[in-house]
């Protein structure tokens, strides 16, 4: 992976969870901080960094530097060595779409166009948010209580009931 900012740290630990293995090069360490297991140091756009890096041996690579030409840098220079790679990369600017469709990434990434439809979402349905955290707790009781009340199939008088999808969303 090529940054360790804000987005690559989310990134990182995204696939720690998932119990992925990763590298993570990092131009500034110094400056973005470097996970416990280090940092392999350059920005990820030279041959030497990837190489230290063992891109060889990669199944992937995640271009997430705050920096739209490193980031087109990282995967050009990545495929030239392996072609099996699954190619993630970060787009800052809009004005680089050209690019990035030119470069074929298997997903690009475009932080402000999520931050800005996470907005619009609570903008237009502002209890969306706190219905859906909330919910998550419930158990499955409660949620054909609420299909009841939403015009649903009734629930209620039921115990055990066991939601599920199709015509009949409750069963006695």
């Amino acid at each position: 992976m090529g940054g360790y900012g804000r987005f690559g740290k989310a990134v990182f630990n995204r696939l720690k969870k998932e119990e992925i293995s990763i590298t993570v090069m990092e131009a500034m360490p110094e400056k973005t901080g470097e996970p416990k297991q280090g940092v392999v140091r350059g920005r990820g756009t030279e041959e030497d960094t990837l190489t230290e890096a063992d891109i060889e041996h990669a199944v992937g690579i995640v271009a997430g530097t705050d920096n739209d030409a490193n980031n087109l840098s990282i995967v050009m220079t990545a495929r030239a060595m392996t072609n099996k790679l699954f190619v993630i990369a970060r787009q800052n600017y809009r004005e680089n779409d050209a690019l990035f469709r030119a470069v074929d990434a298997d997903m690009v990434m475009h932080p402000s166009a999520i931050v800005a439809g996470k907005i619009r979402v609570l903008l237009a349905t502002p209890m969306l948010y706190e219905f859906m955290s909330l919910a998550a707790y419930q158990e499955e009781d409660w949620a054909c209580a609420l299909v009841s009340r939403t015009g649903g199939q009734s629930c209620a008088g039921h115990s055990g009931n066991r939601c599920r999808s199709g015509p009949a969303l409750c069963d006695p």
